[in-house]
């Protein structure tokens, strides 16, 4: 058993003064929004964009993998080409591209001309 010549010294905890914002916290959606589709139906969407595209990448034509792990470059996305809320998830609405081309477009954006700021979550 160690001795202690002093007892040690706690810290009081320092409270800020400040009060804190508070923000509402949204509810968890049971139903997905209208035109927004879940489970096997956005599985059938992806497998029905995969067979239009030949999967094949729409921006760079390189061949894409289903099964590919989404980390890798030659990975099947499906990309959205109009915001989701706008065109909603339909066949008209999304492409194939390669993981390398998905997250460029998140990166740079649709136009390429310079990055995205990153998204701020409130």
């Amino acid at each position: 058993m160690i001795r202690r010549s002093k007892p040690l010294k706690r810290s009081p905890l320092k409270r800020s003064t400040v009060p804190l914002k508070r923000t509402a916290v949204k509810p968890v959606r049971s139903k997905p929004r209208p035109g927004r589709l879940k489970g096997q139906k956005l599985l059938e969407l992806r497998a029905e964009c995969y067979r239009r595209d030949f999967g094949v990448c729409q921006e760079c034509g390189r061949p894409t993998d289903w099964d590919a792990d989404q980390e890798r470059d030659n990975s099947y996305h499906m990309a959205h080409i109009k915001a989701k809320r706008i065109g909603l998830d339909m066949l008209e609405n999304v492409r194939t591209l390669c993981g390398f081309c998905h997250r460029r477009e998140h990166l740079w954006g649709k136009s390429m001309a310079k990055p995205v700021p990153p998204k701020v979550l409130p």
